[in-house]
């Protein structure tokens, strides 16, 4: 056995087991007396520590740790959370913190405590250097107020007290709209002070905003200062585009106020207390003069956009629109730079400037894209800042630099205010307005030449219509085009030929010109005569004057006498046309006549006026013929005119052949009434050199168709057919007795009886007169 070694007890029998007890103390003893040191310990340190304990109530435990989270006033641990509980209702934590006896003053119920961490927000961050040193509780200490040891914790830090150094301010304002307490004020941007509260003023009818301004930024207010709302951002657009304007991206999100001072400032420094209007924006804080503008209706304008125009410069914007007291119009609520104060006075003339839709095109083009504006002419009288707009811009009066004359027209055409004058389609000018003359018989146009160009206008100066394209058709000259400038073409204008020259005396201001209605009008040489007749009809301006088929004048203007029963043609003659302008002469309309024989087929686009002229003396003044009327060709001196009494007129028309043996020797020329309107007188014409042919038993029948007969003696079934000519178109047919029997010649305006029906005895006739076939005519007779 001594040789084996023993490894376990277990493998020893009982007897052989032997028991030792061990000697020394126990380590246990050393806790209780280890518990009694710390036990005395914090007893000495309660004996000992000079501090005073209070309570601190926390919506939250987070982010504060005992014995670690510190008290820091201005930078320095002035103590230092000892324990921290939940409360009974289990709202927040209670937290305890020991602070030195020399604040034993401070803690007052108007001391305000309030954890200081971390913060992220628009603004930038906020307590960033408790990210390495961990969260602590700050405190804004009071010298007033009740003494207190429990106190409830801020959500966030305090606005700076009424007396800490800086600027307290008051801001008063309609709204209180994103403002909140801690929102900066802002200085081109940079924060310099910050909201400290707001209420209600005292009649509940606006807010009062109390803000300070840190001490080193506190010369930057001055007495006139202007503060606004720099919260979120600010969006204001229409037709004249889109204006956004922001602050800080702080302010953006946040909330903020802004402020500047005008160009013009006082330079007074504000003082504590001073108190400022808040404006809503930016624009409204503006610096200017305020005035109101009345216009008849507020069509084009548009709050915080209209814009006030002086010679292409804003100088001014509409604030805000307002019906006026007496519901006629709207007011116009205006702010005007201060650098045209001096303008502001009674003889001042406001107008809104749109675009304008005409023929001559779109003026002020602009406005479609950027709105309508207001513009001015400055004028005299004491300073006022309310006016009343016109309706359109004011003429321009003598007093301008320049020429200013005046233009006669029967008719205003195409030209509107503001269309231009050229020479050589350089544009010297424009029209300034147009008005009817007194008697309202014609319309005056007022223009205005530019001072460099007031040389080219003298007494012998024409002015003619250039607007657009001018396109003359007629019989007389065919058809005709004439083209100004493109921009007369579009916009219409008015054109001058002038002779420069220095001899010719130069127009003055308010010299009078006619407007002539095209350069032909203003140039064109013959002799103007009118013609009145009773009916226009087949006439038209351009219609031509005829004789022998040559054109010697054309019509300028028909128009209605007074009575409304008469037309009036103004004609002119050209030079080589002058001679038909004497008494004696006669005028008719030709138009064509359809029918079997067609006549004045020229005229069938129009009819013209067909000339006789006369022997007589220089005369401008005819009456014109009319084949309707009395008389219509009886005064005709070719050939010899004679009267068919007839109960009607039957299937007789006018220029119906007059057969003499079936040959063509004259035609009917018209009708008229007996004087006791029993009869109808069918006028007839007999050509000159047959005239000798009529006598007083001179028989008349109408020839139209055919005539059929039976005859029982012989019974023979006899016709006699008409000419081709005759049977279609019909006509008329005479015969003359023998010359023993024919009677003596007649004489104009003979009266013979119309015979319906022929005698065969009429067609053995043979008279056995001479005539003058040979004979060329004095006159050809009217066609």
């Amino acid at each position: 056995m001594t040789d084996k070694k023993i490894k376990n007890g277990d493998d020893l029998p009982l007897e052989q087991l032997i028991l030792t007890r061990h000697r020394g103390v126990s380590p246990l003893w050393i806790l209780p007396f280890i518990a009694l040191l710390l036990g005395g310990w914090f007893y000495f340190q309660n004996y000992t520590d000079d501090r005073i304990f209070i309570s601190i109530e926390f919506e939250t435990g987070e982010g504060i740790v005992a014995e670690k989270t510190e008290i820091i006033y201005k930078g320095i641990a002035v103590g230092k959370v000892v324990a921290m509980v939940p409360k009974k209702d289990l709202s927040g934590v209670i937290v305890t913190v020991g602070l030195p006896k020399e604040t034993e003053n401070i803690l007052n119920d108007q001391t305000t405590f309030w954890l200081v961490k971390p913060r992220f927000s628009m603004q930038g961050v906020s307590g960033m250097e408790t990210l390495l040193a961990g969260n602590y509780i700050s405190m804004q200490p009071s010298f007033t107020g009740r003494s207190s040891r429990k106190f409830v914790a801020l959500n966030e830090p305090p606005p700076a007290p009424a007396n800490s150094p800086g600027l307290h301010l008051v801001l008063t304002s309609n709204e209180l709209g994103s403002i909140s307490v801690g929102n900066e004020i802002l200085f081109r941007k940079v924060p310099i002070g910050l909201v400290r509260s707001y209420r209600l003023n005292d009649k509940e009818d606006g807010v009062e905003i109390e803000v300070h301004i840190d001490e080193q930024y506190q010369h930057l207010i001055k007495k006139d200062t202007r503060f606004w709302n720099a919260s979120g951002v600010s969006v204001k657009g229409n037709l004249s585009g889109l204006k956004i304007k922001t602050e800080s991206m702080a302010a953006l999100i946040s909330g903020g106020i802004a402020f500047t001072n005008p160009e013009n400032t006082s330079g007074i420094a504000a003082e504590t207390g001073d108190v400022f209007e808040l404006y809503g924006d930016f624009d409204d804080a503006e610096v200017g003069i305020k005035g109101i503008i009345h216009f008849s209706n507020g069509k084009g304008l548009a709050e915080e956009s209209t814009k006030i125009i002086y010679q292409g410069v804003q100088v001014g914007v509409v604030r805000k629109i307002v019906l006026a007291e007496d519901l006629n119009g709207v007011d116009a609520k205006v702010v005007f730079d201060p650098k045209i104060g001096h303008l502001l006075n009674k003889g001042t003339r406001f107008w809104k400037v749109g675009a304008k839709f005409s023929m001559k095109g779109v003026s002020n083009l602009e406005t479609m894209l950027f709105g309508e504006y207001i513009t001015f002419k400055p004028g005299k009288g004491e300073p006022t800042t309310q006016f009343t707009a016109a309706n359109e811009s004011p003429l321009m009066d003598s007093s301008t630099p320049g020429l200013h004359v005046t233009l006669t027209t029967p008719v205003l055409g195409s030209i509107s205010e503001g269309s231009e004058i050229f020479y050589r389609k350089i544009p010297i000018g424009e029209v300034k307005s147009y008005e009817f003359s007194k008697q309202s018989s014609e319309v005056l146009v007022h223009l205005f030449i530019k001072p460099e160009a007031a040389r080219y206008i003298n007494k012998e100066t024409k002015f003619y219509n250039s607007s657009g394209i001018a396109v003359k058709a007629s019989f007389a000259q065919g058809l005709k085009i004439q083209t100004e400038s493109l921009s007369s073409i579009m916009s219409g204008g008015i054109s001058i030929a002038t002779e420069i020259n220095q001899k010719l005396p130069r127009a003055k201001n308010n010299d009078q010109y006619k407007l002539y209605e095209d350069y032909d009008a203003a140039f064109e040489k013959g002799l103007m005569i009118s013609v009145e007749f009773p009916s226009a009809e087949g006439l038209s301006e351009g219609s031509a004057l005829k004789y022998q088929g040559i054109a010697i004048g054309e019509v300028k203007s028909v128009k209605w006498f007074d009575d409304l029963k008469r037309v009036k043609v103004e004609a002119l003659l050209y030079p080589e046309g002058e001679s038909v302008a004497r008494e004696g002469s006669l005028f008719w309309v030709a138009v064509m006549e359809m029918g079997f024989r067609m006549k004045n087929v020229d005229a069938m686009f129009g009819g013209y006026i067909q000339v006789k002229p006369g022997n007589g003396a220089p005369k401008t003044d005819f009456v014109g013929l009319d084949y309707m009327t009395s008389g219509s060709y009886t005064n005709i001196t070719s050939g010899i005119n004679v009267r068919l009494k007839a109960l009607r007129a039957e299937t007789i028309i006018r220029n119906d052949p007059v057969f003499y043996r079936e040959m063509i020797v004259g035609k009917v020329t018209g009708f008229e009434l007996s004087p006791n309107s029993q009869f109808v007188y069918i006028l007839v014409n007999i050509r000159e050199a047959y005239a000798p042919l009529i006598r007083e038993n001179t028989v008349f029948w109408n020839v139209s168709g055919t005539r059929c007969g039976f005859e029982l003696s012989t019974k023979f079934f006899d016709c006699m057919i008409a000419p081709l000519e005759t049977l279609l178109a019909g006509g008329l047919s005479f015969a003359t007795p023998p010359v023993d029997d024919a009677g003596s010649i007649v004489t104009d305006g003979h009266i013979f009886d119309m015979n319906w029906d022929d005698n065969e005895e009429w067609y053995a006739w043979n008279p056995g007169i001479s005539v003058n076939e040979g004979k060329p005519w004095k006159t050809a007779p009217p066609e």
